[in-house]
């Protein structure tokens, strides 16, 4: 999911021409999601590594956020 965050916050950055306080809000608070989900656990939502697997996160994840 790390290379997820950073690859939106670029195409933010540049695509959109969001500020650099847009683009650092949004990374933060997906780190912040990340880190949320890390701490849950869960099977099948980490990888082998502990990583979040982006793909597997579901509406209810979001809300339980």
């Amino acid at each position: 999911m790390l290379l997820d965050i950073e690859s939106f916050a670029g195409a933010l950055a540049k695509a959109a021409r969001a500020s650099r306080h847009t683009v650092s809000n949004y990374r933060r608070d997906l780190m912040s999601l990340r880190e949320f989900l890390i701490a849950r656990g869960g099977i099948g939502i980490l990888d082998s590594n502990g990583e979040v697997i982006a793909d597997a996160i579901t509406a209810d994840h979001i809300r339980q956020y």
